[in-house]
């Protein structure tokens, strides 16, 4: 899983507009078009795609649709069509899906150990667990990836796993924990010192 390295450049001779893919991009741009008609646009460079994709990802609107309107009137749409693998990448990053050579054909779905969720679905999940779980507020939600929660969510379950199974009773079944308990200070010592041992130095918890 991937998480975003670099920004997100649209580039038209000396002129460069930063994208930032994030949560809040995709959960609109799904509502508005779905995954599959936002990745043909990309490739069809459909104007009204690219704008909205575009100044979703952008923090001033005004300026990526100068920008872009800019580039039309001097070299025509079909200019549009260099943007495709930056608009394309920051779908990818914004969905929190892998890399794929050419838009995706079957249905806005995500396929899980589970039943198959939406994307919508997997939206509300990630911002679930990122608020429930991991006590983020609103906004730090809807600015990350889901490939930042899904990881965060991740390491936040490793570190419930580690502190319930180092206790003393190892020779006892574990119980199921609850990513909401209360955990007391000597279970948060036991199990960073069970992480210290598997992975090295981690950060202290004061």
């Amino acid at each position: 899983m991937r998480l975003v390295s670099e920004a997100i450049m649209l580039a038209h001779d000396d002129r460069r507009i930063e994208l930032r893919p994030s949560l809040r991009a995709a959960y609109i741009l799904e509502q508005k078009h779905g995954y599959d008609k936002l990745a043909r646009g990309v490739f069809d460079c459909n104007l009204g795609i690219v704008y909205d994709i575009a100044a979703l990802g952008s923090t001033d609107e005004i300026a990526v649709r100068e920008f872009l309107n800019d580039m039309i009137e001097r070299d025509g749409a079909q200019v549009i069509e260099n943007l495709a693998p930056a608009l394309y990448e920051f779908l990818i990053l914004s969905f929190g899906l892998n890399h794929e050579p050419k838009p995706m054909k079957s249905k806005s779905t995500v396929t899980t150990s589970g039943p198959e969720l939406s994307l919508e679905e997997r939206f509300n999940q990630l911002f679930a667990h990122a608020t429930g779980w991991l006590h983020w507020t609103p906004e730090t939600v809807w600015n990350s990836t889901p490939a930042e929660i899904m990881l965060a969510r991740d390491a936040h379950i490793e570190l419930l796993h580690n502190i319930h199974s180092g206790s003393d009773t190892a020779d006892k079944p574990s119980a199921p924990y609850d990513p909401l308990e209360e955990i007391s200070p000597e279970e948060v010592s036991a199990g960073i010192a069970k992480l210290r041992a598997k992975h090295g130095s981690v950060a202290r918890v004061k």
